[in-house]
């Protein structure tokens, strides 16, 4: 029985022999995996079987002295060591046998970038109602900066752009209030920082809509205008000069446009109208009026109100009422019926300290117009009017057809004026005043009842040029009648 299990025992053993000998040897020699110890972490390296690289991509690793942890093919040798510490700044070779003698070669590199140290913002921006604004950056100063107007600056989400792998604090996602200094602190990924101040100078819109200030310069003359915020006019005088292409300077409120531009020459003959629109949309419009016609007295006139006869002669003083001019007209005027005066003189002429054109010009009021208590007297250019506007009281039939019955006049002579619709009363001009002369204690002055005659005893001193030492003078002396209406003159000489 023992020797039965015996021979059975070297058969298995036979059996078990014949296996072995049989058995193919392994071919595997695969890096499966390969990991490094880098910056406090495991990393695991890519692993390309075709082409046996086993690659890694890191950031400011230590490469120095470093035992990988390798994973290879069972019943393979792998050479160098898996224990043997190895410098990976540079390529590290891997041979790996397999059983059945077969070698594969894995190369090991490290690709180790240096950390960034660049902690910069590169971009800020942010949106407002669909339009974007983009700040300024001065990274020497670390300043952002815009300058912008009215907005709402509360709650605002910006976009930045910083420095590649960089961080920043707070975070852009977090809305701020721009209307106040907001630091933001950008971290380098070596861990260096940098602090940016954002400032937003966002001012008020401008609401005003102003001419400030409106000036002409011709040939080394600055003219300057007179501003009329009331009736938003603006007025200059230009003298003599042609007005048909000048071009102003204008200064207007800050932020505001105007329209025409200043820039643009204008022919003043006519008004020209400027807007100016402030920066909110609000505007104001202005009319310049340059060598403003206008009548600025009358006379003679010796009581409170313009009060005359037909015949008499009137002086009128004023700015640009030359009558010179071939399309000028001289207009007495009562309510819509205008009377055109057909003979004006141009008496005197010059420009003033406010280089306005002041004439003084003369007209006899039409022996053919009808009585009544407000005319005006209007002269026109073109579209332009200048109006006396104080109403002038006219009354027909005033005294005409005067003659004299002496040559000359000395005291005490008696002075008989001989005419029609003569009227009791004489104004006498002497030594700088103006003589009322009307039947009082002072003087023997009367008018016949018909009208026809004037008697006056000129027994009054003052009315003699040789009381003062004088020469005889031709007087030009106005009739005055009731209320001192002025009438037509008459040329005495007083000795």
């Amino acid at each position: 029985m023992k020797y039965s299990y015996l021979i059975l025992l070297v058969f298995i053993l036979c059996l078990s022999c014949s296996s072995d000998k049989d058995e193919p040897l392994s071919g595997d020699n695969f890096i499966t995996s390969f990991k490094l110890f880098l910056n406090n972490s495991s990393v695991e390296g890519n692993i390309n079987q075709s082409t046996g690289e086993i690659t890694f991509d890191v950031t400011g690793a230590d490469l120095n002295n470093l035992t990988p942890i390798i994973v290879h093919s069972e019943k393979s040798n792998i050479s160098p060591s898996s224990i043997t510490p190895q410098n990976f700044n540079d390529v590290v070779v891997y041979n790996v046998t397999a059983e059945n003698g077969d070698v594969k070669t894995y190369i090991v590199n490290v690709e180790n970038r240096p950390f960034n140290t660049e902690s910069e913002i590169l971009s800020f921006s942010f949106d407002i109602s669909g339009q974007t604004y983009n700040c300024n950056i001065d990274n020497n100063t670390n300043v952002i900066f815009l300058e912008t107007v009215g907005l709402d600056l509360t709650s605002i989400a910006p976009s930045i752009t910083i420095s590649e792998n960089a961080s920043i604090s707070p975070s852009p996602s977090i809305p701020q209030n721009f209307g106040e200094v907001i630091t933001y602190v950008v971290t380098a990924e070596d861990g260096t920082s940098s602090s940016y101040q954002v400032q937003i100078d966002n001012r008020p819109i401008g609401t005003e809509s102003k001419i400030l200030s409106f000036s002409i310069e011709h040939l080394g003359v600055n003219y300057a205008g007179i501003i009329n915020e009331q009736e938003s006019t603006i007025s200059i005088n230009l003298a003599n000069i042609d007005i048909s292409s000048l071009t102003p300077d204008i200064i207007i409120s800050d932020y505001a446009t105007i329209s025409p531009e200043d820039t643009i020459a204008q022919d003043f003959n006519n008004h020209i109208t400027y807007t100016v629109t402030a920066e909110n949309g609000d505007f104001s419009t202005y009319t310049v009026i340059a060598n403003e016609i206008k009548i600025n007295a009358v006379s003679p006139r010796f009581s409170l109100n313009y009060i005359y006869y037909t015949g008499a002669e009137l002086n009128v003083f004023g700015n640009y009422i030359n009558p010179e001019i071939p399309e000028s007209q001289l207009i007495l005027r009562d309510g819509s019926t205008e009377y055109l005066i057909e003979t004006v003189n141009l008496i005197s002429e010059n420009v003033d300290s406010n280089n306005a054109s002041v004439y003084q010009i003369s007209f006899t009021i039409p022996e053919n117009i009808p009585t009544s208590n407000n005319y005006r007297l209007i002269y026109r250019l073109g579209d332009n009017n200048g109006e006396f506007n104080i109403d002038i009281d006219i009354m027909s039939d005033g005294p005409e057809n005067m003659t004299i019955n002496q040559t000359s006049y000395n005291y005490n002579d008696v002075l008989i004026v001989n005419g029609i619709n003569l009227v009791p009363g004489l104004v006498v001009p002497s030594n700088g005043n103006n003589y009322i002369v009307e039947n009082s204690n002072n003087y023997d002055i009367e008018v016949n009842p018909e009208g026809t005659q004037l008697t006056w005893t000129l027994d009054f001193f003052q009315h003699f040029p040789s009381y003062y030492g004088q020469a005889p003078q031709l007087k030009k002396v106005y009739t005055l009648g009731q209320n001192r209406r002025v009438g037509k003159a008459i040329f005495i000489n007083f000795n």
